[in-house]
Order: C-alpha cells, then structure tokens, then sequence
C-alpha cells in the first residue's frame, strides 16, 4: 500500500526548466473507502465484463491497474481520468450512460484497486481539476512528447508563441475540448513560461491567428524541445473570454 502524504511539490517539465507547485495528488487520500467500496460494486455491473473482476483487461478493453496504466495518466489531473470514463464508458451504446456520481466512485474504486490510499472524504467532481494523478514515488516529469494542455497569451513576432504560462497540464486528448474544460482554463492564472507554436498556419489561416495575438487561449498538443526551445506542436486552439479569470491585456 502506497503511505499518504502530502505532496505539495514543485513538477519539473523535461529538463526542469519549467516547474509549477501541485496541490494535491492521489497519495494523498482523495476519496473514502466507502466511495472506493460503491465503486467496486458499480465496477463488477458495468465494467468487469470488459476489463475483467481483477481488473487486468483483456482483448481491446486495457488493463487498469499497472504500471502502464499509471504511465498512461500520471502527470494529468483526474479531470482528465474522468471525463475518459465518462465519455467512452461503458462502450458502444451505453456510453455516458451512468449517472456523474456512479463514474466518480468507479473511478476510486481504479484508484483503490492501484493501491492509492483513502481518507475521510468522498471525492467530488470540483476536486478533479486540483488532483494530481501520480505513480508510487509522486511526481515527476512529463514523459518525452507528452500531450499538454497551457494557457496563455497568444503572441506573434518573428514566429507564433503562447506566453505568460503557467499550469502546464498532461491531457488524453488534445484534439478536442469541451466546456468543462475551458471553464477551467479561463479561471486558471497566468505565468512567466513561454512556448513556441511552430506550423501553425499549416491549416489554419493566418489572419485568424493575427487576431488571436494579444488574446488569452487555451493550447493543446504534443511538447517537445528542451528550456527555452520548448515548443508545441498545436491540436487545437482556443480563444478564452477575455471578461473571466486573469486578463492578458494591461
């Protein structure tokens, strides 16, 4: 059983250059072993028949519970875990089927069944965007080429850039956003990090971008590079309303 401790940590991008604190991760007991004991039974009804009782998977359905799983999502928030499982499970015509509170306690069961520690409270979906999901020894890294999600300033000189960075976050998908998403990202205070966005008038056009600059968007996609020529390569870009959270513009 991984101990709980709180990890109130500085997480290092590549080569540490960019860093950012972490509030809390899933070893530091984010759920109660009674939500952890709903979703067990709630797992065996709607999962197990894919994924197996013990958890191991099989066939298309992947394994839940090892170190592949755990690299798969570490360094992400269990936002991101969830809104997975919410929108794919269970497959086929019953996705998204369940109620919100049935996919939080199967997703404590996930946490239990990887040996994270419980404590005194249920998790809530207004926590999901504040946990980190991390592996036994905390956190680490983002793994080389990881899918990120920033916001910032969207700038353009010699070469297009996102600017005044500050949470860089490991997301599943970084084609798509949805609302919950960008409801965060507005809300989410700005830094002193910098990212180039290379090729980005590939397929989009260039007088859209040049009324972008200035503005505040959210960024997804793969992060490459090492100190100051860490860039991304975009999936998607997102214009964030100018009249919530912090403000680009003096």
């Amino acid at each position: 059983m991984i101990p709980a401790a709180s990890k109130s940590l500085a997480i290092a991008l590549l080569t540490g250059a960019l860093a950012f604190a972490a509030g809390r991760t899933t070893l530091d007991g984010v759920y109660s072993q009674e939500q952890a004991d709903r979703g067990q039974d709630a797992y065996n009804r709607n999962c197990a028949g894919c994924h197996q009782s013990d958890l191991n998977g099989t066939g298309g359905a992947p394994a839940l519970r090892t170190s592949t799983f755990t690299e798969n999502w570490r360094e992400g928030y269990l936002s991101n875990l969830f809104h997975h499982i919410q929108t794919w499970m269970p497959p086929q015509n019953l996705k998204g089927t369940l109620p919100e509170p049935r996919y939080l306690d199967i997703m404590t069961y996930i946490l239990s069944a990887n040996d994270f520690p419980a404590g005194p409270k249920e998790l809530i979906k207004a926590d999901l965007d504040t946990i980190l999901f991390v592996d036994a020894s905390g956190p680490h890294a983002m793994p080389p080429a990881a899918t990120v999600r920033v916001v910032g300033c969207f700038a353009h000189a010699d070469e297009w850039s996102v600017t005044r960075v500050g949470d860089v976050a490991r997301v599943h998908d970084g084609s798509e956003t949805y609302e919950a998403e960008l409801a965060w990202s507005r809300q989410l205070p700005l830094g002193n990090a910098s990212f180039q966005l290379p090729d980005l008038t590939d397929d989009r056009k260039e007088s859209d971008l040049l009324k972008l600059v200035g503005k505040k968007v959210q960024v997804k996609g793969i992060l490459k590079g090492q100190g100051s020529n860490q860039r991304i390569t975009v999936f998607s870009l997102e214009s964030l309303d100018p009249k919530v959270g912090p403000k680009c513009e003096p």
